[in-house]
């Protein structure tokens, strides 16, 4: 086998080549290179964070796949235990906090957001905090998008426990508002008005002593003052 010592950034190119062939060369490209790709970014998780530069190929490589692979060929991404340890990171422990979105990416494009997710993954619900872990999304524009959406749906359906998580959800907001109001294109107008709804709703059903007031002491500044403009908008 390779010394990756010797050969790690020939492996971690190889790899990266190949999530580009798997995400922009079309389904057949997809369908050529996916299983190939997987056997390579299994044996790199294997070895995950030995090589940092092996561990970024193999995570942005899944990305790729996760979405465009076969399915029966990517089905499994969200058992995969060195992954889903990574996703459950906190982003800031990490030099490079893009590896842990990267690593929640390809779980939950599996979990929630493939046509053949519902079938396969009924438990998704095990997979929430994941996708919560997320949030806000900001890799990629329209995956944001997709996922801030799905986020409030989640909510609406009650799929999320907005009682007793009901702190967090507004800080999730709060910060995906931040990212709104410092011009990033990652929700469509349709999910900020369903964000208010939600908030208004949230405020008007918490009671003493951990009401509105109270929950509003507990977040930064930041986080009030856009949870502030969302409701006088």
């Amino acid at each position: 086998s390779l010394d990756v010592r010797l050969y790690e950034s020939e492996i971690a190119t190889s790899i990266t080549l190949f999530g580009d062939c798997v995400g922009h060369c079309g389904a057949d490209a997809a369908t050529r290179h996916t299983r190939t790709l997987m056997q390579a970014t299994q044996r790199g998780l294997q070895q995950i964070m030995k090589s940092e530069k092996i561990t970024k190929a193999c995570l942005d490589a899944l990305t790729d796949v996760s979405r465009h692979g076969p399915w029966e060929a990517v089905k499994d991404i969200p058992r995969n235990s060195q992954l889903y340890q990574l996703a459950m990171t906190d982003k800031e422990s990490l030099e490079d906090p893009f590896m842990v979105v990267s690593a929640q990416s390809a779980i939950c494009n599996v979990v929630f957001f493939r046509p053949e997710s519902p079938t396969c993954y009924a438990d998704a619900q095990s997979h929430m905090g994941c996708f919560l872990n997320s949030l806000p999304f900001t890799q990629d524009d329209d995956e944001a998008k997709a996922y801030h959406a799905r986020f409030c749906s989640f909510m609406e359906s009650g799929a999320i426990d907005m009682e007793s998580g009901a702190m967090q959800m507004v800080q999730i907001i709060a910060r995906i508002m931040n990212e709104v109001y410092e011009d990033k294109d990652v929700v469509l107008p349709e999910t900020v008005q369903r964000f208010q709804t939600i908030v208004a709703g949230i405020k008007s059903k918490l009671q003493p002593p951990q009401d509105w007031a109270f929950l509003m002491q507990h977040l930064p500044e930041a986080e009030q003052a856009s949870l502030h403009t969302l409701l006088s908008s």
